[in-house]
């Protein structure tokens, strides 16, 4: 596709800092939450009781959803997996919304055609480097994880970060979608902020009617 990779190139220079500074927080505090909790939660004794309350209080099952087992993994997924993934997720709806709808309002999109580049390729590029992005950041948590603590298996820890990273990848697509829908940036993003909070009740609606 005519532009690919200089349109590739061009969004990585002008995110350059934008996209560490999405990335690091989220890799950094989530990977900062293993010690807290270990330190508070860590004894067998409280994981049985966290997994009995989990199992059994309503607010707990709409917030967060079943503890699967009395251990620190599952303790620790049902403690970050849906709040970083929701951070996740508007990081990289965001992140295509404004590489492009954004870059129509602006005049930017119409210069970048001006030039030898297929019309989609904006949109190709930039779905290409939110795959970079949570590509980086599913290796950066996924080795994390197992260096912070010995409580899972270095498989659980990949497995971990890749679902995160598949997570954002998939809101990145959907994003994709909605912008071909809709004729403004800020429209793309409270649909899809819509999007984002339907998904968050809907799976709480589930978790607390299932068994």
């Amino acid at each position: 596709m005519a532009g690919f990779w200089t349109l590739t190139r061009l969004i990585l220079r002008r995110d350059r800092v934008k996209l560490p500074v999405w990335i690091g927080p989220i890799v950094l505090s989530l990977l900062a939450m293993v010690p807290m909790l270990k330190d508070i939660y860590g004894s067998s004794e409280s994981l049985a009781v966290l997994h009995q309350a989990f199992g059994t209080n309503p607010a707990g099952l709409f917030l967060t959803g079943p503890m699967d087992a009395p251990t620190f993994g599952a303790l620790m997924t049902i403690e970050t997996l849906l709040w970083w993934g929701l951070a996740i997720a508007f990081m990289n709806t965001l992140f295509i919304i404004r590489h492009t709808r954004h870059n129509e309002e602006i005049g930017a999109q119409e210069l970048i055609l001006s030039g030898r580049v297929h019309r989609r390729t904006s949109l190709f590029s930039a779905l290409f480097v939110a795959f970079l992005a949570n590509l980086i950041m599913a290796i950066f948590i996924g080795a994390g994880m197992s260096l912070v603590s010995d409580s899972w298996s270095a498989q659980s820890g990949w497995l971990y970060g890749l679902s995160l990273g598949l997570f954002g990848w998939v809101w990145a697509v959907i994003a994709a979608l909605v912008a071909q829908l809709v004729e403004s940036g800020r429209s793309a993003n409270g649909i899809l902020a819509g999007l984002i909070g339907l998904t968050f009740i809907l799976r709480g609606i589930g978790d607390f009617l299932g068994t």
